[in-house]
């Protein structure tokens, strides 16, 4: 149960990220928690609706990790936007497009 939880978190980070990422080219921060919940959300409807019975609640242990990560990121968030530092898009946010998207996949394909 905990290790779903923890991977829960470390998919809910890469997942706040990237939609953190995006956000910072459209300058509305406020989308990178909200797309995270949204995709808690969606991870717990498939796991009721699809998977159904004992075998999908592993599926909300994995979403309620990921909406720690967009409540702690929805904390963090004015602290993420004021810096100068980090509203600005350098090469490695260009790289992080790409390489987090392939890691969630790759984690995911992985454990299933």
């Amino acid at each position: 149960m905990y290790f779903l939880l923890v991977a829960g978190l470390m998919l809910g980070l890469l997942v706040y990220g990237f939609f953190f990422i995006i956000s910072k080219f459209m300058e509305q921060y406020y989308l990178a928690p909200l797309l995270t919940f949204f995709t808690a959300f969606v991870v717990v409807i498939y796991g009721f609706f699809f998977v159904r019975g004992f075998e999908g609640m592993s599926y909300t242990f994995f979403s309620v990790g990921i909406f720690l990560v967009s409540v702690l990121g929805m904390i963090v968030l004015p602290l993420l936007a004021k810096s100068s530092k980090l509203t600005k898009i350098t090469i490695w946010d260009k790289i992080g497009l790409i390489v987090f998207p392939v890691t969630f996949f790759t984690i995911i394909f992985t454990l299933t």
